[in-house]
Order: C-alpha cells, then structure tokens, then sequence
C-alpha cells in the first residue's frame, strides 16, 4: 500500500500552535523528559477522539494502544512524520518486535501536521470501533499508550529506522469528565507537598496529612483539580485522597512517608488510609466536577477533618534530587446544592479470608451487595424514585489485579455494568466519570469481581491493606448522601473455613472473624488444592456484612448457616445492543444476497427466452 499523504496540503500543514494544550481536553507527558506530550478529545456524540502528539524530533513518531501489555504484539499502532513540508500517516499492527505492517483498512484520519523549531506535530482522529479486527476498541478503562520515535524521516512505507526512544504509560482514554472554568465566587483550597524529594526509585507513594480548615458551617466541595508542579509532568502518576474521620494528632501534620510502609507508618495515616477515598486523578486526567445538582459536604458535625494525599511518582531513569510540590486544589462554595455527595464502598471484605493461592494467572474472587442490606435505606431517599445516582466509580485491588468490573442486577435481570476496567493497572489510578447518572433503586443489587494473576508468587496472597496483599472494591460516589449508606460488602468466610477443615484440620481451631488460619498455616498450593477452593468459593453461601448479627468472638456463630445468605444471582444476561459493525455487517451481507438473487433472475430470465433453459 503507497504511503498515506494529503492531496491538498491547505488544512493540514497549519501554523504552529502557540499552546496546543488549548485544543484539547486532556494532556500526559509520555516520558518524564517529556520529549513526547499528548493530547486528546472525546466526542461522546460521535463515538470519537481527536488526538495530537508532539515530539522533540524531525523524524518519525509512533503511537500506540496496547490492551494489556504495554507491548507492540497487539498493539494497534500509528506512524506519521512529515517529509518536505507533507504530512503522512499510517495505520498498523504490532505483530512483534519489528516494524508494524500497514493495516489493511486505514481507519485513522489525518488532520494535520507541522514540523518545526526541531519539534513534529501530528494531529488525527478515529472512531471509538473501526470494525477492524485490526484496530483497538476504544473503552471505559484503562488504556495502555505506546510511544516511539526517531530523528530521522522513514524513505517508504516499509524501510524506517528503529526507534532512538521508546516506551508506555496508563491512561483512562474515555474520560467523560466536562470542563468549564472555576465560578470566580467559589473559594479554594490547595493540599500540596512541600518541596519533597522524589525517591530515586522507579516507583514510590508518599503521603502527607492536611487539616481542612474551620469552614463555619456546613459547605460543599464542588470541584476537584491536580496541581502538577511544572516540569515535573513525567514524575507525577496519579494520585488519591482519604477522607480521615476521628481524632488526628498535630504533630503529625508534618508527616511526610512512605504510603505503603504499613510497618513503620503512624497507627493514625494507617487509619486514614482506610477511609473513604473521595478523589482520585491519573495522567492525563482534568478536573472532577461534580453535577450542578451536587457537592461534597465539609463542615458538618459528622465531616472528616483531615485529608489525606497519596502521590504515586514515577521514576524510571532514578532521577535523584527531584523536589516537587504537586498535589490537589479544591473548590468550595457556600450556595449549597440539592443534594450531598456520598461515597459507597462495595465489594470483598477486606481480611484475611481473601484467599488467592500463588501461580494462578485467572483467579476471579466475588463480593455481593444483597437488597437486604440497602433496600430500607433507599426507599428513605429523597429522590421522587427513591434509590441514589451513580455518578462516577473508583475501581481498587493491589498489585495483582488485572481486571475489575461491578454489575447491576434488578429483579434477577442483569443490567449494563456500573464500571468495568479490562485492563486494570495498580500504578494507573483515576475516578471513572460514567457518561450518565445510574440510577440504583431500591430492591437493586451488586456483584463486584477482580480478576487477579498470581503467576510471579510462591506464596498465598492475603487480603489486606498491604499492596502485597489484595483487595476487591468499587468507590461509588453518589447523591443524594444517605446517612447509612457508606458500605455493602459480604465475605468469603464459609467456604474458606471448609477449606481449612479439609486441608488443614488442625489449625481450624484457630478461626476468628478477622483472622484466617491458613494464615500461620502456611500452605504449599497443589493445582488440587487451588481447584478444592475454588470449587468451596463457588458453592457455599456468603456472609453479608450487614446481615450478620453473630457475636464476633465465637466464630461457630459466625458462620452457622442461620447467619449466611444467598449470593446474588440473575436468570437474564445482559444484552448489549448490536454494535454498529454487525449492522453494517448484516446490511452488507443483505444487500450482496440480494444482489446475487437478482442476477441469478435476470440470467434465468434470459436463458428461458434463450432457449437454453426450459421449465
């Protein structure tokens, strides 16, 4: 296939842009030199995005998505440069580590492209679905970006020299977040490191406390922003904030640590660590604005008083001396909205009797949300159809996780998902905005999954608050905020307890609510072993959390069958409406059927008037 170039070069080699960033919605500095920036839209109406991409040469740039790996075999990959003042792009496939062949359909659509002050510029398009196998299906979730590039021009479509850079970061590509400009009548606040070193480590988390000052009264927190400190846009991952409810000691507002050292950490960050997580912004993310209906409520007798930021930074190259002064601006009003913003947690419980044994590469753990536990709630809402509104979801397990999604269940039908993220990536965390409200009414339930790959572990992986250990939940944040609607989670513990009573009956005694035995007992997993609990998970009932009345200290009530409950389960899959591609598909098998009937009528017409065929 020839090279793709415009015909016209009017509209495609414009002016260089003064500050490109206006153009789009979203932006991420691709390495922390940021040699490569990039740049993107949503058109939600369209199924589309319009991207650019800016990089310190005057050669060849690549750019790809990659589902899972971070890696070319897979990837769907675009290639552009532009060579005597014409610009061309190309649309390809990994097939593996050498050069990407050209796609047999080119879905990317050239808009523009400039060189100039030692720096190309190239910008284009692309449905969310092609229709082409070939290509990335654009969706909610985490998105892996590749990039590469080289100083020099490719002379065809098939002889370009390998790159001279190259790498990947996470992004949430399908960000449906809506920007506007702060209201000048809101008042700010910002939570901010204060000039810390970035640990000369590849990764690390720092966290610092922050009192929220007297408000006076109850106001509402409106909008959410990152404070990237300049320069340092290829250091600063993501970051997420606790809301911390309870007595803080002052002296340690001056705490600046390690967010994952749980052993060395103050008892009071561990505690705030466990609080509801109320922000949280990735690479290229903007602002969180809540809905003009909405705000988050500070200043209340029941507000938390201290909050709680965690800076994930990134630092391959092991840059040592960096100081930064990220971290978050919030805004907040006191023209109250309609409704308050609460945030529900749902999922797995978080203990030890999370059990995912060591070199699975597919171990799926389930938490449920039963109606029992929120219907009396939810009919107490406010809302002229009772129930709350979803309004965004944040997805959480540890290092193992690799995907994560909550369903929606309504009288046994399964309904759209609430969230899913395919390509789940602990050190890639952010707030996924749905594109609509999702109204969860009363009688409705919840099934939260994690899928989890153990192949790199040797031994048995625990819950817990550890990133070593794991977790399965959903941050929802929702209005109208009701007073006890913060948590529906249900635990694994029967089946687990039979596991232990078959494999290790000595160490049963042991048992406690929030102690699992296998704990100290320390198993060496068979694939026999791995299937028993497996096939315990499946069959045995759960323990809803907020159905269980057992005394906590005798764990024979605890999990007597009177106490358990059903899992939630649902006789109707959810249909997706047909894609447009399999109507398109069908359309063109129609019109092809009919073609072809038509032409075997107008031939038998003509042989029976030939005389070459009688009836």
């Amino acid at each position: 296939m020839s090279l793709l170039y415009a015909a016209l070069v009017f509209g495609l080699v414009g002016q260089c842009l003064a500050d490109i960033s206006s153009e789009y919605n979203h932006f991420v500095a691709l390495d922390p030199s940021q040699k490569i920036k990039f740049y993107w839209t949503v058109d939600q109406a369209e199924e589309s995005i319009s991207f650019a991409v800016e990089a310190v040469t005057t050669g060849w740039i690549g750019l790809g998505f990659s589902p899972s790996t971070g890696r070319m075999k897979g990837a769907d990959i675009v290639i552009g440069w532009v060579k005597d003042g014409k610009p061309y792009l190309t649309d390809r496939h990994g097939e593996g580590y050498s050069l990407p062949p050209l796609d047999d359909s080119q879905d990317y659509k050239l808009i523009s492209g400039t060189e100039k002050d030692g720096k190309t510029t190239m910008k284009f398009s692309r449905k969310f679905d092609t229709c082409d196998n070939q290509d990335y299906k654009f969706e909610e979730g985490t998105t892996r970006v590749i990039f590469a590039y080289h100083e020099e021009d490719p002379t065809s479509d098939t002889n370009m020299k390998k790159h001279s850079d190259k790498g990947s970061r996470s992004i949430l590509l399908l960000n449906f977040v809506k920007t506007s400009k702060p209201n000048p009548s809101w008042k700010k606040l910002e939570l901010l490191m204060r000039n810390m070193t970035i640990p000369k480590l590849h990764t690390s988390y720092m966290c610092r406390p922050f009192r929220l000052p007297d408000f006076g009264g109850k106001k509402h927190i409106v909008r959410f922003e990152p404070v990237v400190q300049p320069g340092n846009e290829g250091f600063v991952h993501h970051f997420v904030i606790n809301e911390c409810k309870g007595k803080f000691p002052d002296q340690l507002l001056n705490y600046t640590g390690n967010c994952i050292d749980y052993a060395n950490m103050p008892a009071e960050i561990l505690n705030c660590k466990r609080g509801d997580i109320i922000y949280g912004w990735g690479v290229g993310a903007g602002p969180f604005v809540y809905p003009e209906h909405v705000g988050y409520p500070v200043g209340m007798n029941d507000s938390g008083s201290v909050l709680i930021v965690e800076i994930h930074y990134d630092n391959p190259k092991n840059v040592e001396g960096r100081l930064d002064s990220s971290g978050v601006r919030l805004y907040y009003t006191s023209d109250l909205r309609a409704y308050d913003a609460g945030t529900l947690s749902v999922g797995l419980g978080v203990s030890s009797w999370m059990v995912i044994p060591p070199n699975q590469d597919h171990w799926i753990t389930t938490g449920y949300c039963r109606k029992e536990c929120t219907q009396k709630t939810l009919e107490s809402s406010p809302l002229p159809e009772k129930g709350i509104k979803i309004i965004s979801s944040f997805l959480h397990t540890h290092l193992a996780g690799r995907a994560i999604w909550t369903q929606h269940v309504r009288d046994g039908v399964q309904l759209p998902d609430i969230a899913r993220d395919n390509n789940y990536d602990f050190n890639f965390q952010e707030i996924q905005v749905h594109a609509k409200e999702i109204h969860f009414r009363p009688g409705d339930e919840m099934i939260q999954q994690c899928k989890y790959n153990t192949k790199d572990r040797t031994k048995t992986t625990f819950g817990g608050l550890s990133t070593s250990e794991e977790m399965c939940i959903n941050f929802i944040t929702y209005y109208p905020r009701l007073r006890l609607l913060n948590s529906c989670s249900s635990s694994n513990r029967p089946a687990v307890y039979k596991f232990v009573e078959k494999h290790f009956p000595s160490f049963k005694a042991y048992s406690h609510k929030y102690y699992n035995p296998l704990v100290a007992a320390k198993p060496n997993w068979t694939d026999e072993m791995a299937n028993d609990l497996r096939n315990f998970l499946d069959k045995e009932n759960m323990i809803s959390d907020c159905m269980n009345k057992a005394n906590r200290s005798n764990f024979a009530e605890v999990i007597d069958p009177k106490n358990l409950g059903n899992k939630v389960t649902f006789n109707k899959p959810y249909q997706p409406p047909p894609s447009t591609c399999d109507v398109n598909s069908s359309s063109t098998a129609l019109r092809v059927s009919i073609i072809h009937l038509s032409l075997i009528s107008i031939w038998t017409i003509w042989a029976l008037g030939a005389g070459v065929l009688s009836l």
